[in-house]
C-alpha cells in the first residue's frame, strides 16, 4: 500500500500522512509524504480531523473514524494471498462496504490517483441495524426462563 500511496504522492500536489513501518519516504517531487511509525490516539483523531481524503486499509476502525468524521475513505484491502494478512476479512469489508457512498476501493497506484483526481463525497455516519441484536436478546430473555 505505501508504494501505491507514494506513486500517487509523486503525481499529485498533495500532502500525505501515513503511518507505516517503513518511514524512508518524506518528500516527493510534487506532493509531500511524511511517514511516521506510530501515531497516539488522540494524534489520530486530530489528523483525521485535518485530513481531506482518509486513504486506509480496510479495516473496520477506519471506516468508522472516517464515518465519524464525515471524510471520503478510499479503501486498499489486504489480501491473505500476499501474506498481508492471516485471512481476507479486509477483502470482505471492502466488498460489504465497497458500494457505500463516500467509500472508494483501489489496488494499486494507478487506481489511488484516478480516486484522488475526482470529486469525493464524504462517507455519512453508519448507523447499525440493531434489529437482529434486540432479537436475539429477545430470544434469549424469553427462552432463558
Amino acid at each position: 500500500m505505501i508504494e501505491s500511496v507514494r506513486y500517487a504522492a509523486e503525481r499529485l500536489d498533495i500532502d500525505i500522512v501515513a503511518q507505516t513501518i517503513d518511514v524512508d519516504y518524506v518528500y516527493t517531487p510534487k506532493g509531500r509524504l511524511t511517514c511516521v511509525k506510530t501515531v497516539h490516539p488522540r494524534k489520530f483523531q486530530d489528523l483525521v480531523a485535518a485530513a481531506d481524503i482518509i486513504v486506509s486499509h480496510a479495516g473496520i476502525g477506519s471506516i468508522i473514524s472516517a464515518a465519524t468524521a464525515s471524510k471520503p475513505i478510499i479503501l486498499m484491502p489486504r489480501q491473505s494471498q500476499l501474506s498481508e494478512h492471516r485471512n481476507d476479512h479486509q477483502v470482505d469489508t471492502a466488498k460489504r462496504f465497497g458500494s457505500r457512498r463516500g467509500i472508494y476501493i483501489f489496488n494499486d497506484g494507478p487506481e489511488l490517483v484516478d480516486v484522488l483526481t475526482v470529486p469525493l463525497v464524504p462517507l455519512a455516519p453508519i448507523e447499525p441495524d440493531m434489529s437482529p441484536l434486540i432479537a436475539g436478546i429477545k430470544s434469549f430473555i424469553w427462552n432463558a426462563s
